[in-house]
């Protein structure tokens, strides 16, 4: 065993990458672990300044080698090596600032939420209907969702995916295939038209 690795390690890269597209031999990878890990640590160290998120992100490269040295063909192992850690280490980025946008955008939807059940109108409308009805308290929610559906049916989409589904303006878009402009001004006069129907039922 040590023989073998002593002949590995007086073997260039190309020799290793040349011997493994024919055999397909772990200890190979091995030994270009030994030689690079280093290397691959300290560029995943570099961009996602973790050394837990590094040493996982080791072992995720090189598992990939296994596959990606079958086949390509590679005459500058050490270039080629930092771009493949370099690229990965990019999309890991890319990919933990899309959970981050999601979760922040999720918050900022449950914000609009709680503004718009806590609208000043909306709740003027509802203590006035409470003064007048007494003892018999109507539910605004349902009120509300019965003048929803007499909106505009475009209005009326926008509204529910806004307020009742907590979609962003950009999702509405491209669920409806609206515009972000008509998006957004099917919004403010479903709003409108929405404000004056809870208005004529007090």
């Amino acid at each position: 065993m040590l023989s073998i690795q002593k002949e590995l390690s007086q073997v260039s890269d190309e020799q290793l990458l040349l011997r493994y597209r024919q055999t397909e031999d772990s200890a190979l990878i091995g030994e270009l672990y030994g030689r690079y890990y280093h290397l691959v640590f300290g560029t995943c160290l570099k961009f996602l300044k973790n050394k837990e998120e590094s040493s996982d992100q080791v072992v995720v490269i090189f598992e990939k080698l296994i596959h990606k040295l079958k086949q390509e063909k590679v005459h500058n192992f050490n270039s080629w090596l930092y771009s493949l850690c370099k690229n990965e280490c990019l999309s890991l980025l890319r990919k933990q600032k899309t959970q981050r946008n999601r979760r922040e955008n999720w918050e900022e939807q449950e914000k609009k939420v709680e503004i718009f059940m806590e609208n000043e109108d909306l709740l003027r409308l509802c203590e006035e209907e409470i003064a007048a009805v007494e003892e018999e308290e109507e539910d605004l929610e349902i009120k509300v969702k019965v003048a929803v559906r007499q909106l505009p049916r475009e209005q009326r989409i926008c509204i529910q995916l806004f307020f009742y589904k907590q979609m962003s303006y950009q999702q509405i878009a491209e669920k409806t295939k609206y515009s972000l402009l008509q998006v957004k001004s099917y919004l403010q006069n479903g709003k409108r038209n929405l404000k004056k129907l809870l208005q004529e039922e007090t």
